[in-house]
């Protein structure tokens, strides 16, 4: 399941963060059979990485 916190959409599985929802579903996709892509995980935030502006 997506959810969004704080402006972003957060793969419930793994905890990456993506700006848009389509990532983020994609990325839980693959969290759940045991793979992930290398390129998706550069359009995401690992989880406890805060941004700074």
């Amino acid at each position: 399941m997506v959810k969004e916190i704080k402006g972003y959409q957060v793969c419930e599985v793994c905890g990456y963060r993506y700006s848009d929802t389509e990532n983020a579903k994609l990325c839980e996709s693959n969290c759940r059979s045991g793979t992930f892509d290398p390129e998706l995980e550069s359009r995401g935030l690992p989880p406890g990485e805060e941004v700074v502006a």
